[in-house]
């Protein structure tokens, strides 16, 4: 591993507004293939207003993302995805694979 790829992982504590009418969303990724890359990924996901929780699993290349869609929009997700990889060096891609609403 480049020490230039190392990331440490943001936190986030949600606003009350961030958590009223939460979604769940399962996005499909390309590119994220070792932890520093998952980092990246969830952190460019988490400074979105609205993004609540982001899990991102680089071996199934799956990202689990609670968000409020009154506050951020799948595209803006999947956009999110693809800004995290702007450096030169990596490259993201994200498809959504499903929502579920949390009660």
């Amino acid at each position: 591993m480049n020490s230039k790829c190392h990331v440490e992982p943001i936190q986030k504590k949600p606003t009350v507004e961030e958590q009223r009418n939460t979604k769940a969303v399962l996005l499909t990724l390309w590119g994220v293939e070792c932890s520093n890359c998952a980092n990246r990924v969830r952190n460019s996901l988490l400074l979105l207003k609205g993004v609540l929780d982001v899990y991102v699993d680089h071996i199934d290349g799956q990202a689990r993302v609670v968000f409020n869609p009154n506050m951020v929009t799948i595209a803006e997700l999947i956009s999110a995805v693809a800004s995290a990889g702007g450096d030169g060096i990596h490259e993201y891609q994200a498809e959504i694979e499903a929502v579920k609403g949390i009660p």
